[in-house]
């Protein structure tokens, strides 16, 4: 049963704007963010990582992780350096998928790792960049608003 101020739910794809009309930039944006996922699937079908492809994709997936996530940080700034604010837009797109790339990242890294978590917990207690890397990313949530 449908009551009378309920609103029709209306679906917006990545592609759209609020309106729902096509949005050149982020359709843009939207295939962009894919090229990394498909070069690296290329890499690896080529065999250019060699003998052991995982090593290869932990250390790309981590720096295009690393690389998005400046991007998505720079948005707001760019926007307002060039005011063009339309920039603002695809923000979310590019952080959320700064955030796939990460998480790509370290399930690769564990199968990389053979998901031995004894060994992965030694080796990040061992590393102090990995620390100091971690306490500096917690460090700067309370610079966000």
């Amino acid at each position: 049963m449908r009551r009378q101020n309920e609103q029709d739910l209306q679906l917006i794809g990545p592609w759209q704007d609020r309106s729902g009309k096509f949005s050149a930039l982020k359709a843009t944006t939207l295939a962009l963010m894919f090229l990394p996922a498909i070069s690296l699937t290329y890499q690896v079908e080529t065999h250019q990582f060699g003998a052991i492809p995982l090593a290869g994709m932990t250390y790309w997936s981590g720096v295009w992780a690393t690389a998005l996530l400046l991007l998505a940080l720079a948005v707001t700034p760019a926007a307002t350096i060039l005011r063009f604010g339309q920039l603002i837009v695809v923000r979310r797109m590019i952080g959320v998928t700064a955030l796939v790339y990460t998480i790509a990242h370290i399930i690769i890294y564990f199968a990389l790792r053979f998901f031995n978590f004894a060994s992965i917990a030694n080796e990040m207690i061992t590393r102090l960049t990995l620390i100091v890397l971690g306490i500096v990313g917690l460090g700067t949530g309370g610079a966000v608003r």
